[in-house]
């Protein structure tokens, strides 16, 4: 996905999918809800955009090959785990599916504003390490890609 398609698919194409997502949609594989899934993503947006932090728990010898993966086209495996998320999902955050998906669209603007604002700034993916700009929109497109996929909207 080139980066025009990148930013695209996230600022277009996933604020349309999740307003086709239902809080009944039945999962292909893992254990969330699609309003688990929609807050699990909106979080994942606030570590790019500079609202929230977390550790890197990939050692640095190992970061070359999974960015290597990030920046390829290869999607995230169906019932991938990820070594920072708990094994059921949290309790949920918002009270309903239409707040979480409000919440994760803001947050995606929030991305934008943050990288217009510190173009040259790197976040802390937990897995990945610091990324720019650049690798955080490969990251999302992924990501949110996969969450969709997940509940049967394919982009």
């Amino acid at each position: 996905m080139s980066e025009l398609n990148t930013t695209q698919f996230l600022q277009e194409t996933v604020p349309a999918m999740l307003d086709r997502l239902e809080a009944g949609a039945p999962r292909r594989w893992g254990k969330m809800s699609p309003q688990h899934a929609v807050e699990h993503l909106s979080y994942t947006v606030k570590l790019s955009n500079g609202k929230v932090t977390m550790a890197q728990v990939t050692p640095d010898d190992q970061l070359p090959r999974y960015r290597e993966f990030l920046m390829s086209d290869r999607p995230f495996r169906e019932n991938t785990v990820s070594p920072v998320m708990p094994p059921e999902p949290p309790p949920l955050r918002y009270p309903d599916l239409a707040t979480a998906k409000a919440k994760v669209k803001q947050e995606l603007q929030d991305f934008y504003r943050y990288f217009a604002a510190h173009p040259t700034a790197q976040t802390v993916n937990p897995v990945f390490g610091p990324l720019t700009r650049d690798a955080w929109e490969r990251f999302h497109a992924k990501h949110f890609a996969h969450h969709l996929r997940q509940f049967g909207l394919e982009a």
